[in-house]
């Protein structure tokens, strides 16, 4: 990601799809990491997303600290929502085409997007090839750590992405370079811990990026929710937790 944000030549939009729980988030998150990635000033985000889909909302709050937050809202439901959704797909293209600069969207953990629609969970990606297969000034990276369920969107001939997409497998990351990810991602949380807890978190997920990255989120809320340290103690409970949320999954 760094890399390609690197060369200015184009410009580089990156969600982690994982945390959005639903259509409507995937839309807001969507949204607003595009026009942050066109603009560097608030005024002129409001003003891109104004330009761009005025059906959605902006949403400002200052907290008592003084520091400022901005959120994007959709309004819409039902179908209504699934059309917001394709709208938002066709964002990176009609961006790049007015901006006259190509756009590279990376989407981490993909596969998190079948979970939008547990009834059809693969609606949602023909909806998605639809869209951006039309697209001749944006390219897209779909990654993500649960490699067989990549692979089932994009080999078999009935696949959403069959022949769409090419299908690159990559080696687990080296931990040195994964500590400096996660220490980011607890940063913006506002949260700090020694160097060795976070070579615990990616050894209690063997090093595997989806758990490693679930891990990290589950922390997060349960040390902000329990006005807990980032400690040993509090990945021993986070993986307990962990365990018994996922046990009927395992159970016969």
């Amino acid at each position: 990601k760094e890399q390609l944000a690197a060369d200015k030549s184009f410009i580089v939009i990156y969600l982690d799809t994982l945390t959005c729980s639903s259509m409507e988030e995937f839309i807001n998150r969507y949204s607003l990491v595009l026009t942050q990635a066109l603009e560097s000033s608030l005024d002129k985000v409001v003003g891109a997303l104004k330009e761009f889909l005025p059906s959605l909302r902006p949403k400002i709050e200052v907290s008592a600290e003084g520091d400022v937050s901005f959120q994007i809202v959709s309004q819409a439901s039902g179908k209504d929502l699934e059309e917001t959704f394709e709208k938002v797909l066709e964002l990176p293209e009609e961006a790049a085409k007015k901006r006259k600069k190509r756009i590279v969207v990376i989407l981490d953990e993909f596969q998190a997007v079948r979970g939008f629609r547990k009834d059809n969970p693969d609606s949602l990606l023909w909806k998605i090839r639809s869209r951006i297969q039309h697209h001749r000034n944006v390219g897209y990276i779909f990654a993500g750590s649960q490699k067989h369920i990549l692979e089932q969107m994009a080999i078999p001939k009935d696949a959403p992405f069959y022949k769409m997409l090419d299908v690159v497998r990559l080696n687990k990351i080296v931990e040195g370079i994964f500590v400096g990810f996660i220490k980011k991602m607890f940063a913006e949380a506002r949260m700090r811990a020694e160097a060795g807890i976070y070579r615990r978190i990616i050894d209690r997920a063997d090093n595997i990026p989806y758990y490693v990255i679930n891990l990290c989120h589950e922390l997060v809320e349960y040390c902000h929710n329990n006005q807990k340290p980032l400690n040993e103690a509090a990945i021993d409970s986070v993986v307990r937790l962990l365990v018994q949320k996922n046990q009927p999954q395992y159970e016969g």
